[in-house]
């Protein structure tokens, strides 16, 4: 057999509790084969197994930067302070790596667990899921991999306190009032701060200072995981004009105006696009269609995406064609691009409240 055919284990339908599972044998991606499994250890459920038939188990392939890039929008370093009476300081400490997605986006989180080789998923209320990373022996993983792989975003800074608050804990220093201060000072410089209760605990602590680093853009993978996370393409003001005057697209990225800098530095890897700033936001929009067209789509087809956001990128990318073709300027054209718009808004999950 090919070493390049890949052995898919695949949950294809589902009665009552019982799940069934194929496993599909892939070239490329084409299905060349398959295999009905009637019965399977409820372990595995909502895992997606892959085998190299070359040798051992293979992880799935993602490239590393993507890994980042992604990171960079999505995810979450997280320094846990808890109450607890085992502690002689009262409070228990931990850590923990964290990628909250809506359910549509399980094949993306699956394949990020599988490069990592540690963690869980976990189904969450009001269809998210979420990739998690606890132990401390797991997290080195986490780390490795930053360290190797930087993060670009002002959350690089929270990544640095992450890896001060998990070194503290190694060193058993979290055992200790001083090592408690410690790790507390830097979460108050994490993410959103100390809670109300904790800040009323220890009110006399003070934030350390946030690290600094340039954001200069490393590798075109970083930009795309970026993308999937933090990117959208838009298809606006679609109207029944028959000369398709009002349709225009609209690639952006949003980001907090702290990340100002970032956003030029893509405005400056793109070669293309528009810096918005307002209140404490800042966009990169990209409106010309030829700079849509022949800087936007290239980087995408060469670099694709790898979340259910791709499904916005083909309806947006075939609406770009019709334009580039003056497609759009007929009736037959505008109602494609009508239909394609729709397409994309019918992809786009209900909003979800995290708040509750």
């Amino acid at each position: 057999m090919d070493k390049d055919i890949v052995l898919s284990l695949t949950k294809i339908k589902e009665f009552k509790s019982m799940p069934t599972w194929s496993l599909i044998m892939l070239k490329g991606n084409k299905i060349i084969g398959w295999f009905k499994i009637s019965t399977l250890v409820l372990a595995i459920k909502f895992q997606a197994v892959y085998f190299s038939t070359s040798r051992g188990v293979s992880p799935i392939i993602i490239n590393p930067w993507y890994i980042t890039g992604f990171s960079d929008g999505e995810a979450c370093f997280h320094l846990a302070v808890n109450k607890h009476k085992r502690f002689k300081h009262g409070y228990s400490l931990g850590a923990s790596f964290k990628i909250h997605l809506h359910s549509r986006d399980l094949p993306l989180l699956e394949k990020i667990k599988s490069y990592f080789g540690v963690g869980n998923i976990y189904e969450l209320k009001k269809g998210t899921i979420q990739y998690q990373v606890t132990s401390i022996k797991e997290l080195k993983v986490i780390l490795d991999h930053f360290d190797k792989y930087p993060l670009v975003t002002s959350k690089w800074a929270d990544y640095i306190l992450f890896k001060q608050g998990i070194e503290l804990i190694l060193n058993k220093a979290h055992l200790t009032t001083e090592g408690l201060r410690k790790f507390i000072a830097l979460k108050a410089s994490m993410n959103w701060g100390l809670s109300e209760s904790l800040a009323a605990a220890f009110p006399d602590i003070v934030a350390v200072d946030r690290p600094l680093k340039d954001s200069e853009i490393p590798h075109p993978y970083w930009l795309v995981g970026f993308i999937d996370a933090e990117g959208c393409f838009m298809i606006k003001k679609v109207n029944s004009s028959i000369t398709g005057s009002g349709i225009h697209l609209c690639f952006q990225i949003t980001q907090h105006v702290r990340d100002v800098i970032l956003m030029e530095n893509i405005k400056k890897f793109l070669d293309c696009g528009m810096i918005y700033n307002y209140r404490e936001g800042v966009d990169l929009r990209v409106t010309k269609i030829s700079d849509i067209m022949e800087k936007i789509i290239p980087l995408l087809e060469e670099y694709p995406l790898q979340g259910v956001k791709l499904e916005d990128y083909k309806c947006f990318k075939e609406v770009g064609l019709l334009i580039n073709n003056k497609e759009h300027l007929t009736p037959s054209g505008l109602e494609k691009i009508k239909q394609l718009k729709l397409n994309m808004d019918n992809l786009k999950p209900k909003k979800i409240n995290t708040n509750d």
